[in-house]
């Protein structure tokens, strides 16, 4: 039996005997089986593993994009399952930040609109997003690009644009597919500082998916799916 008792009150997000199945044309295909993990404030866990192991699928359950089949899935004392469409869009407007593969920045909006959008959509006030939205854009060291438009971008800025994205409404889970998956060296080592970097000084935790060695050691945590599961787990103690 999963253990249901309430998770540690630090834990941003917490997963018990979690999995998810597809129906297929010879019957259920399991995806995701039995993950069991707790993610503290200002911690950070990578999650690596092959394609097809199961590793964008965990992350989509916890951003709340797709249900468990079973087991429990809580954000901040939050759980999941118990909501609807209406709850689970307002939990990721003001709980849950995004950090994508390919950016997914709109192309019609400078980089300061981009980054103000989640913030716009949670209702905040525009000057104290416009003002955000500059304070990080600076962190970033993309000031000088604020009133461009994506095209005009390298990879590198692209992705730190879409960590600032990810922060501006001070999630407490940031969650990052792939984050530097499309990038040089140098830039992947700059966007990876500070999206390990932010989340950890403004309280949050941060939940990575990977193929990069390099980048998963970066983490407090490391754990490795293979079918589905949790098949190792390398860890360090929480700072």
């Amino acid at each position: 039996m999963p253990n249901l008792q309430p998770p540690r009150a630090r834990s941003v997000l917490s997963l018990d005997d979690v999995s998810r199945s597809f129906e297929g044309p010879e019957g259920p295909i399991q995806v995701v089986s039995g993950v069991s993990f707790e993610l503290p404030r200002g911690a950070t866990v990578a999650i690596t593993g092959r394609s097809g192991s199961g590793k964008s699928t965990l992350l989509n359950l916890c951003a709340g994009l797709d249900s468990p089949t079973s087991g429990r899935l809580l954000v901040e004392g939050e759980d999941l399952d118990t909501m609807g469409d209406a709850q689970l869009t307002l939990l990721r407007r003001h709980k849950v930040g995004l950090v994508f593969q390919f950016f997914n920045l709109l192309s019609t909006l400078t980089l300061r609109e981009n980054v103000m959008l989640p913030g716009r959509l949670a209702g905040r006030p525009i000057a104290e997003l416009r003002r955000e939205a500059n304070e990080l854009l600076d962190l970033m060291e993309l000031s000088h690009r604020a009133s461009s438009t994506p095209e005009v971008l390298s990879g590198g800025e692209m992705q730190r644009c879409a960590v600032a994205r990810a922060l501006i409404h001070r999630p407490a889970l940031v969650l990052a597919d792939e984050p530097t998956g499309n990038l040089d060296s140098h830039s992947a080592a700059r966007v990876l500082d500070l999206l390990v970097a932010l989340p950890a000084e403004r309280g949050a935790a941060l939940l990575l998916v990977t193929h990069s060695p390099e980048v998963a050691a970066r983490a407090d945590r490391h754990l490795r799916m293979s079918d589905g599961e949790i098949s190792e787990e390398d860890a360090v103690a929480f700072r």
